[in-house]
């Protein structure tokens, strides 16, 4: 019960903490960048603004993969949480019936189904983070290519120094 309460405490921070703010400084550099892109260099933006699609796509697995195997991985966690906790409240009666070694390997039983389930988390996590990385850097080398393709077509605002950075 204690580990629940700490484990949902925790949570209820980590959703509240700096959350809030943080979303509205990526609106605003989201709608500031896109003005400034498309009064400096409308072409090249159109053609970067095309793969906002696929990065939210990535973004959307990755965030599903990771809400449903945190939950897993907190009950897991929980319920060895919860032997422990047993067994420490009532250590006279565990000692007195010598069951030191069943309270053992039952906590280690509980632990290897958590450890498992935190290596497919990890897994899952790292292609979830490497699908979105991919779909980023695929739209600085889709705005790479298109603005050299416009700096040598001499686009307006492509060809001096003044142009879109």
């Amino acid at each position: 019960m204690a580990s629940k309460f700490a484990t949902d405490t925790f949570a209820f921070q980590e959703a509240i903490g700096e959350k809030i703010a943080t979303f509205f400084m990526t609106i605003g550099m989201l709608i500031s960048g896109l003005v400034i892109g498309f009064v400096k260099g409308w072409l090249l933006a159109v053609v970067v603004l095309a793969i906002i699609p696929a990065i939210l796509i990535a973004g959307i697995i990755y965030m599903t993969i990771i809400q449903s195997k945190d939950k897993k991985q907190k009950a897991a966690y929980s319920e060895a949480g919860g032997k422990v906790e047993q067994a420490l409240s009532s250590i006279k009666t565990v000692k007195q019936l010598n069951g030191e070694m069943h309270e053992s390997n039952s906590y280690r039983r509980s632990l290897e189904k958590a450890s498992e389930g935190t290596l497919k988390f990890g897994l899952l996590s790292g292609f979830g983070i490497g699908f979105m990385m991919f779909a980023m850097m695929s739209a600085y080398a889709l705005g790479f290519w298109w603005g050299s393709v416009l700096v040598e077509r001499r686009e307006p605002n492509f060809s001096s120094s003044e142009g879109v950075y």
